[in-house]
């Protein structure tokens, strides 16, 4: 993992964010029909354009798709769901996961990202850091929140950049 996230490795490359997510996005249906998840997207881009690494930002994306999955699979949530939403806000590429699962313990949000931190009885906890670092080393930030009545979302906001900084 620490070849993922080592500063001065990560060759960013500018791309539509709409072309980006997408696919990524498409990847993951299989992987969630497979265990009976329905998955829910919204992707209202047009034209914004982003600055990423593919191989790492997909890693992390599907990090947390896998976390989402685990958690609705072993909780046997009922009529389980993922949503993912991509807009844009503020200069800013919005991504929003959220599932229906049992979500964490109030209080305990931002924990999930320390090292080691996991609620999972045989989790390594490394998981849901190395999306935060890779976030970061996309200038981006992640946040978690737990819903009011059951649930767990997590959002990510990547900067856009402009199409005159893809010419150098």
């Amino acid at each position: 993992l620490n070849h993922f996230y080592k500063s001065g490795e990560s060759i960013q490359t500018p791309c539509l964010a709409k072309n980006f997510f997408q696919p990524l996005i498409s990847e993951c249906i299989l992987n969630l029909e497979a265990n009976y998840i329905e998955f829910v997207t919204d992707i209202n881009l047009t034209d914004e354009l982003i600055k990423v690494n593919a191989l790492q930002f997909k890693q992390a994306f599907l990090n947390i798709i896998n976390n989402s999955t685990e958690s609705l699979v072993l909780s046997r949530t009922k009529n389980p769901m993922i949503t993912i939403k991509v807009s844009s806000k503020n200069k800013m590429v919005l991504l929003d996961i959220v599932d229906n699962g049992p979500g964490i313990d109030g209080g305990m949000d931002q924990s999930v990202f320390e090292h080691f931190y996991s609620s999972k009885p045989d989790g390594s906890g490394i998981g849901l850091s190395f999306v935060r670092r890779i976030i970061e080393a996309h200038a981006g930030e992640v946040s978690v929140k737990r819903l009011d009545t059951t649930g767990f979302a997590i959002t990510i906001k990547i900067p856009m950049i402009s199409k005159d900084s893809c010419a150098t």
